[in-house]
């Protein structure tokens, strides 16, 4: 979309989770030059986080949790828009039915592109284009469908431990299967249902995120202590669900 619009853009070679402070160097002294050059063009960091330059601004939608590892502050950057919603808007060009569909994917995963009219076809398409940018391979698609073999079913709640980190292709393997979905492995664990944001508070102070819609949505943490696995098995794998 940027390229269509000629826009000029530079990408970090960052996964989830990228920071204006992890920026590779020659991305940080072309954007401090371009600046120099065109102080009144604005520059946006889509998705970034932490403290960025003056000049900057950052287009995002998540809601982060204080990352004291890291040293990055908490951070409300919920938005009614998407990130590629607002970059649309911004350059003020209209979404193609494709690009629609990513939004709806960002915002509401496969039930808002449900909601959208998508087809099946488009769904898939759409979350195999998904697992590629974020770099998932082969390797991880089966990895995830090996520990969905494993998994841990009560109620309307499953439980998959993962050998290697939580990916999409996990929770892709199990939509439709449960209200609630947790995904637990040594270095991170991730929520998938309708109290993503109590699964938030609990990690209050540690390496977390979550997004997702007013009724459903993600949440997860990165290296939750053993206190914090404790409590988070005491209230969303343990006791029964609420009824409430």
């Amino acid at each position: 979309m940027l390229s269509e619009s000629q826009e000029d853009y530079l990408t970090t070679g960052q996964r989830w989770g990228a920071s204006w402070a992890d920026l590779e160097p020659g991305i940080t002294a072309r954007i401090d030059e371009f600046h120099r050059e065109n102080p009144s063009c604005p520059v946006y960091g889509i998705e970034l986080r932490g403290p960025s330059p003056p000049f900057a601004e950052n287009i995002d939608h998540h809601l982060y949790s204080e990352d004291r590892g890291r040293g990055f502050p908490a951070e409300d950057r919920r938005h009614p828009l998407t990130s590629i919603e607002q970059v649309a808007s911004i350059i003020g060009v209209e979404l193609n039915r494709f690009q629609s569909l990513v939004a709806k994917n960002d915002s509401g995963y496969i039930p808002a592109m449900l909601s959208f009219g998508a087809s099946k076809e488009e769904i898939e398409s759409i979350r195999e284009a998904d697992r590629r940018a974020q770099g998932l391979t082969e390797s991880d698609e089966l990895n995830a469908k090996a520990d969905l073999t494993r998994m841990e079913k009560r109620g309307d709640r499953i439980r998959v431990r993962c050998t290697g980190r939580p990916t999409s292709a996990h929770v892709d393997g199990l939509h439709g299967l449960a209200t609630e979905l947790l995904l637990t492995s040594r270095e991170q664990w991730e929520y998938y249902g309708p109290r993503f944001r109590r699964f938030f508070a609990v990690m209050e102070g540690e390496a977390s995120w979550q997004g997702g819609t007013a009724s459903n949505g993600y949440a997860g943490v990165q290296n939750p202590t053993p206190a914090s696995q404790e409590l988070l098995l005491t209230e969303f794998w343990n006791p029964a669900p609420p009824t409430e």
